[in-house]
């Protein structure tokens, strides 16, 4: 009987002992310890296109930069390079920048040309469609070659069919674009599509921004005078009269 007290006193004393421990060292009770948050990471600001500093935009520019050329030209992302070519003016029609903008895929003797845009910019719209006509004239010269006329907006453009290509040839304003699509990458019946696709995107970033008109300066008040009737303004076609 006593072996037992005394196994019992031992028992029980190492229990307080356990639970002194436990409640010491915080037992069950939630901790007070602070989780650290953690701040998403900001989304990269976009980068702005360098402004343009000519007539015509480089040629990393035609094409919208939100939009992978390769995604335009059927093409593995980020495969195709685009390679430009800066012409010189031509005085004799007008031509007062050029710059031809070459898409491919691959370096050295093994690169495939994919496409090209053409870039020009004229004195005036005149001479942009005078241009484009004469071009129209050398190309329809090849008996292999057919036009047809193509409705694009408010630009002229021109669908010609060769053996070796598809040439969309367009002038608005004082612009002309000349797109060309080499057989093989589309079936027949899409590169219609695709060349006006490549146009209007080429057109968009090519086209100048109107100017802003000037700002108004805001009319002083005199001190000590009263402010009198605001002044009568004409509409511009009233002006002209």
């Amino acid at each position: 009987m006593k072996r037992f007290q005394s196994t019992w006193v031992a028992v029980t004393a190492g229990a307080v002992l356990f639970v002194g421990c436990w409640a010491s060292l915080g037992g069950s009770h939630p901790s007070t310890v602070a989780v650290p948050r953690f701040a998403a990471p900001a989304a990269p600001a976009a980068a702005a296109p360098a402004p343009r500093t000519g007539l015509l935009p480089d040629c990393d520019q035609v094409l919208p930069t939100a939009v992978d050329p390769a995604a335009l030209l059927a093409q593995p992302s980020g495969s195709v390079a685009v390679h430009g070519i800066v012409g010189t003016p031509a005085p004799s029609v007008d031509l007062l920048a050029r710059t031809s903008c070459n898409y491919h895929r691959g370096v050295g003797k093994a690169a495939q040309t994919l496409g090209q845009v053409n870039l020009s910019a004229f004195a005036d719209p005149a001479a942009a469609e005078s241009q484009r006509q004469r071009n129209l004239a050398v190309e329809q010269a090849d008996p292999g070659c057919a036009a047809q006329p193509v409705t694009l907006g408010a630009a002229r453009a021109t669908l010609l069919t060769s053996p070796a290509a598809t040439v969309l040839m367009t002038s608005y304003g004082r612009y002309t674009v000349t797109t060309t699509l080499p057989h093989g990458l589309f079936p027949p019946d899409e590169e219609r599509d695709v060349v006006t696709d490549l146009t209007r995107r080429a057109l968009a970033t090519t086209i100048e921004a109107p100017p802003a008109p000037p700002a108004q300066p805001a009319p002083a008040a005199q001190a000590g005078q009263a402010a009198g009737p605001p002044a009568t303004r004409l509409s511009p076609a009233l002006a002209q009269r």
